[in-house]
């Protein structure tokens, strides 16, 4: 395991569909560990935004970056990207951005409840949102509507009601349910980054080596030009150590910023990896410079 770095730049809590814990719970463990910067990128929202704000005042040592998490649609499938600086007013572009994803998450969900029962599955709105419930706070659930739910929760469940007799089968299973409803596609590159960096987001494309199964600079090349981001995540838990050291050359000589996290999502996760991606200090003053250059 590394070392606890100063900063981290990929966390996420309740507010996303996949996580279990509270804005509060990333701001305490920073600051039990000295780390001085973090950025809560939930899945396609900025929901937790007030609540980590309002405990945020707290823990005056633990610099918050407003920041989210946007999957987009590419020519080799979909893409997470990490968007740092958002402003914290109310934005018309910000807030029809995140009215967008909404939607999505919406429309995502309702497709999935759809092919479920086309594949003969007892299954509605209301069993979604009780399962949501089962790891999620039930506030933060109906705040949000209907959404999706964790691949593992969903996997149990259609194990026991038999609907799958073997967890090997819930890949492909959840895959014939989303194609038979139509399940929506994300939203495309030129309908999110240009307008994140118009909004003075500094855009990084997160756990890159989940995309591209070698080091590869010629498809790395090919995505910065279709997607236009500013920086890559090199340092994560997905990301073999030894590739490490090769995206941030590449970001060197391309003058990218390079972002690290750990992604955490539980409390467990929380405890036993935050900050330690292994990412060097000068990675978060590098971010810092680009994100006050583009507030200037």
């Amino acid at each position: 395991m590394s070392a606890t770095a100063t900063y981290d730049l990929h966390l996420h809590t309740y507010w996303s569909h996949d996580a279990s814990v509270a804005p509060e719970d990333h701001l305490t463990r920073a600051s039990q560990l000295g780390v001085r910067c973090i950025a809560i990128t939930e899945h396609d929202n900025q929901d937790s935004l007030d609540e980590l704000l309002q405990a945020a005042v707290r823990y005056p040592e633990v610099r918050v970056i407003p920041s989210a998490e946007l999957t987009v649609s590419t020519s080799i499938g979909d893409i997470d990207l990490l968007c740092y600086g958002f402003p914290l007013a109310g934005q018309p572009q910000l807030q029809a951005l995140m009215q967008m994803y909404a939607q999505l998450r919406l429309d995502t969900a309702r497709a999935l409840v759809r092919g479920l029962i086309e594949l003969g599955c007892d299954f509605d709105d209301e069993l979604l949102d009780e399962l949501a419930k089962s790891y999620r706070p039930a506030n933060i659930v109906a705040r949000q509507g209907l959404t999706q739910i964790h691949g593992e929760v969903l996997r149990i469940h259609l194990l026991k009601t038999g609907d799958i007799t073997h967890e090997d089968e819930f890949g492909e299973f959840r895959a014939r349910a989303k194609r038979i409803a139509g399940a929506p596609a994300y939203p495309a590159i030129d309908h999110v980054v240009p307008v994140a960096q118009r909004l003075g987001a500094v855009v990084s494309m997160a756990h890159p080596t989940l995309y591209l199964d070698e080091f590869d600079v010629q498809r790395l090349d090919a995505l910065r030009e279709e997607i236009g981001f500013d920086g890559i995540e090199c340092a994560h838990p997905a990301i073999p150590q030894a590739l490490t050291p090769q995206y941030r050359a590449y970001c060197v000589e391309r003058g990218l910023v390079s972002t690290a996290g750990s992604d955490s999502h539980t409390a467990a996760q929380i405890e036993a990896g935050f900050a330690t991606h292994g990412g060097p200090e000068e990675w978060m003053e590098e971010l810092s410079e680009r994100l006050a250059d583009d507030s200037a």
